[in-house]
């Protein structure tokens, strides 16, 4: 009690018990005390500065059996637990006699450098040196380190500090063993203290340095190469999406171009010649009314012919592939055109059918479907013929008519937008195909086909 302020020491400041059975002080100034760890005496003045100052550690001076004493267990309780007598000798009573202690009497203070007994890495012991390499392991660490002190090894206290991993000090008191058991790789220090109770400022240190293989996972260039992957990873899924965006936006493209071959040969064309034959038969009304009425019938043929034509388109749009297999399909398509013109048209077939995929097969029957549409709508033919030929690798297609034909090296005509042999040629390109075409005035045409396909 100082000033006002209580204050408390325990085994926290450095004394070795907090039970106490008897306390007095000598001439020095010096304070003694009596308790179940032996007698201990402590500076008044230093306890008097750690009050003020809040924090820090006394030095104490431990009296045990390494001093001579027989045992360390004093007693106390109702009766007088010590005395000092005229001489300034302190009598202390224990469970085997009395104690007589001489104040004056130095102590022998001092304490050696700390040593490294032995290191376990993982449970596996290591050599030590003036320091330790690791390989990679699991971070499970143990120092064993000790002070040769012969006189009242009691006396010594440790603390240590990982430098680079503690953030501070850990006080180990007498344990003489340090633990880490999530220790992560790299470089430290690790730094023991030794000192001794009655002179805790006066402290001996060794250093030992740690080095700690990481895994290979655990490295900068392994890191930095997951790094790099991750990047070439990334550019290559971008690379993908853009590629694959690409694809769709040329696939539009030629959806839409489909759409415009298909409008400008169905409805566009019929629409014109319709549009024509009105305004010539409007024109003959006044002329030859007989005339007028043969161009109006022809303008309603034209009428159904564009429907029809229409009608196509829109099957062709609704279906993705054949639905009864390519041979059977063919065989409708030829039917039906027949039906539709007037026009007779064979179907022949050999060979063990090959597959050409859905969209293969589709843009298949759209080819023979063009080539047949050509025929029977440009040429005015009495015949025609369709002959399908399959091979092991390949299939052969032949479209065949005897009308007014055509030469295919003269120029358009600077008006005629028909794009249909345009749509034949790029259809058989996608298919990875071939396409010959020959024919010549009064002489008919003839369309060759070769697509690549598997056998079913």
């Amino acid at each position: 009690m100082k000033g006002g302020t209580l204050a408390g020491f325990t085994t926290r400041e450095g004394l070795p018990s907090n039970k106490i059975y008897f306390i007095t002080g000598d001439a020095s100034g010096a304070l003694w005390m009596s308790g179940p760890a032996g007698i201990v005496s402590a500076s008044r003045r230093e306890m008097e500065n750690l009050a003020r100052e809040g924090s820090g550690r006394l030095a104490v001076r431990l009296y045990s059996t390494a001093e001579g004493l027989s045992t360390n267990q004093m007693m106390g309780g109702v009766q007088s637990a010590g005395a000092v007598a005229l001489d300034g000798d302190l009598w202390f009573p224990s469970a085997k006699g009395a104690v007589r202690i001489n104040p004056l009497v130095p102590d022998r203070a001092g304490v050696s450098p700390p040593l490294i007994e032995q290191t376990l890495a993982d449970d596996r012991p290591v050599a030590v040196s003036e320091g330790i390499s690791l390989p990679p392991g699991q971070g499970k660490l143990e120092i064993h380190y000790t002070a040769i002190r012969l006189s009242s090894p009691e006396r010594l206290r440790f603390r240590y500090w990982m430098q680079g991993f503690d953030p501070e000090w850990t006080d180990a008191g007498q344990r003489r063993v340090a633990y880490y058991t999530n220790l992560p790789p790299g470089d430290y220090k690790f730094h023991v203290v030794a000192y001794e109770m009655n002179a805790p400022r006066s402290a001996a240190e060794r250093v030992l340095g740690v080095s700690w293989a990481p895994h290979f996972y655990q490295t900068n260039w392994f890191l930095g190469l997951c790094l790099v992957v991750l990047a070439a990873v990334a550019w290559v899924a971008y690379r993908v999406h853009v590629h694959n965006l690409r694809r769709r936006f040329e696939a539009v493209l030629e959806e839409r171009s489909r759409l415009a071959r298909e409008m400008h040969d169905t409805l566009i064309q019929g629409c014109v010649g319709v549009s024509a034959l009105l305004e010539a038969a409007s024109q003959a009304q006044t002329i030859s009314p007989e005339i007028s009425n043969q161009l109006v019938e022809r303008a309603r043929t034209e009428v159904r012919a564009a429907v029809d034509e229409a009608r196509i388109a829109v099957w062709n749009l609704r279906h993705d592939k054949p639905q009864n297999g390519l041979v059977a399909t063919i065989s409708q398509l030829v039917h039906r055109i027949g039906s539709e013109t007037g026009v007779p048209v064979r179907f022949e077939t050999s060979g063990v059918p090959l597959s050409l995929g859905d969209e293969g097969e589709r843009s298949f029957v759209m080819l023979v479907r063009e080539a047949l549409t050509n025929a029977v709508r440009h040429a005015a033919p009495k015949n025609v013929s369709v002959r399908l030929r399959f091979d092991r690798r390949s299939l052969h297609a032949e479209i065949e008519d005897d009308g007014s034909g055509f030469d295919p090296s003269a120029e358009p005509e600077a008006d005629d937008y028909h794009y249909g042999l345009i749509g034949m040629h790029e259809r058989v390109a996608g298919l990875g195909g071939e396409l010959s075409l020959s024919s010549s005035p009064g002489k008919g045409t003839q369309v060759r086909l070769i697509v690549p396909g598997r056998k079913t």
